[in-house]
């Protein structure tokens, strides 16, 4: 689904919650845990942390923010998994179908997954009632096993506060009586003030109503923008419109030729005449091009396919067809080309790029993604990788590799003291001594590293619940004076090289 620019203003509308989400996703990907305490845990790993709970796991003590491993050994026949943006948005765009019977517009939180909100005007010929609308809603969902809570009222937040807070249908008939059942929501349902909620119940602050007697100035300074921004649609100063989604139709293209392409130079001037059609296309919708699939049908029955994405959506028709030369490039005909097959999506604008001005005219970051995009065109998706940080006992654990899908500036943070830059090995390297004479004399001259210890042991022991790790870390010089990180393994009995320092 694609966001639309188009704003709707309306009388009436409706906040539908599916609740806890993800956690019955895990349910509906494993029927079979129903009965048992559910978790939905950041990562499949002993030391993630638990996100959201379901009312088993939360009555045996089980708490968001709980370490895996912890809630491990508190409940024996715990069932956990990882929910995947797949996932996510499979169900989203399942649910969002079958509201779709209900509401012409319909706007997805990008927040918060399982949030809808819908427009209630002009139903009055096709249902008798609001709430019956509401409960027809509530029944569809249903039958696609998704409990959901629905409220219909008058403003955004106050719907969706309310649906965060209640059970099955509320229908509020007037602007006072929501405003008026608004002041009992707790906070603590709204998890973006969660984040200032230690300070908030220190001040015996738990409801709505009583943060909004707090004055917005006090808010900002104390408690954040968030806080701010919460306390300023509340009071409805700050009303933020319906924006529905749409869902974009692929552009579709299929060919069939009675001579085979042989060539790739063949190929991509057949491409750059579609891509005109293409472009046309968009060009009327108001659209632009977010990426293009492309599959290859050769005459010995095998099948080709690579997708091409811009870094940003694009009417550009000559860029796109630079990038479809670059992957093509790397591709080799074992045969002749019979059948192409081209899928072209479109996007409308965001309202961020729309308003986004550049306060760095010096860093070209429209510069940097395109150059990235060249890159993967010619060498591939998973060639851009951003390194993130993890939280994990073990130096190799603590980060992984994502995908990088657009440069953004850097926010550095400011330190004290400057940590030693270390080129980390994910795999440790086995270094070539024994375990008698690295224990003779911290040095290893048999190793092609020798080295000698300049400081240390720092010690590492975990893994308790997997298999036990205990590594003494060192600081050791080599006689070429470069600066290795390494650690002797206790239950290995062995060296390791586990970085350098540079």
């Amino acid at each position: 689904m694609v966001v639309s620019i188009q704003r709707c203003v309306v009388a009436r509308m409706a906040c539908v919650n599916v609740l806890d989400f993800s956690i019955q996703i895990l349910l509906r990907n494993h029927p079979d845990w129903r009965r048992f305490p559910v978790v939905e845990v950041d990562r499949d790993k002993s030391w993630g942390r638990i996100l959201r709970v379901n009312k088993s796991a939360q009555s045996k003590g089980l708490k968001v923010g709980m370490r895996f491993a912890t809630a491990l050994s508190t409940v024996n026949n715990l069932r956990s998994g990882v929910v995947s943006s797949r996932d996510v948005e499979k169900y989203t765009g399942a649910i969002f179908e079958c509201l779709k019977q209900f509401s012409p517009d319909i706007e997805s939180s990008k927040d918060e997954p399982g949030v809808f909100w819908l427009v209630a005007d002009g139903l009055g010929r096709l249902y008798p009632s609001l709430k019956r609308w509401a409960e027809m809603i509530r029944a569809d969902l249903l039958k696609i096993d998704f409990h959901a809570v629905i409220v219909v009222g008058f403003t955004r937040f106050s719907c969706y506060a309310l649906a965060k807070s209640c059970r099955g249908v509320q229908v509020f008939a007037s602007k006072e009586r929501e405003h008026h059942a608004l002041q009992f929501v707790p906070l603590e349902c709204l998890e973006v003030v969660l984040s200032s909620g230690k300070p908030l119940t220190q001040l015996a602050i738990k409801t709505i109503g009583e943060f909004l007697r707090l004055p917005a100035s006090g808010v900002l300074r104390r408690f954040g923008k968030d806080a701010y921004r919460i306390h300023q649609q509340a009071t409805g100063k700050l009303v933020l419109p319906l924006v529905p989604d749409f869902e974009a139709e692929p552009f579709r293209l299929k060919m069939d030729f009675s001579e085979p392409l042989l060539t790739v130079s063949q190929l991509i001037s057949i491409l750059d005449k579609s891509l005109r059609d293409l472009f046309d296309q968009l060009r009327k919708k108001q659209e632009r091009l977010v990426g293009l699939s492309i599959s290859l049908y050769l005459e010995n029955k095998e099948k080709l396919s690579f997708n091409v994405k811009p870094a940003e959506p694009t009417l550009d028709q000559a860029l796109v067809l630079r990038l479809l030369s670059l992957r093509l490039v790397s591709i080799e005909l074992c045969a002749g080309i019979v059948e192409i097959e081209i899928e072209g999506e479109g996007g409308v604008v965001s309202d961020e790029q729309l308003e986004l001005i550049i306060q760095q005219p010096h860093r070209d970051l429209a510069a940097a993604n395109q150059a990235l995009a060249f890159v993967r065109s010619e060498f591939g998706d998973d060639t851009v990788l951003l390194a993130k940080l993890e939280d994990a006992h073990l130096p190799e654990g603590r980060f992984r590799w994502d995908l990088l899908d657009k440069v953004r500036l850097p926010n550095p943070r400011s330190v004290d003291i400057l940590p030693l830059v270390r080129q980390v090995y994910t795999d440790p390297k086995k270094m070539g001594v024994t375990p008698t004479e690295e224990k003779r004399g911290h040095t290893c001259r048999r190793d092609p590293h020798y080295f000698a210890i300049i400081s240390g042991p720092y010690i590492i022991s975990s893994g308790w619940w997997e298999r036990e790790i205990h590594r003494e870390y060192h600081y050791a010089e080599t006689q070429k004076g470069e600066l290795l990180w390494v650690y002797y393994d206790c239950h290995q009995m062995r060296w390791f090289l586990q970085g350098k320092v540079v």
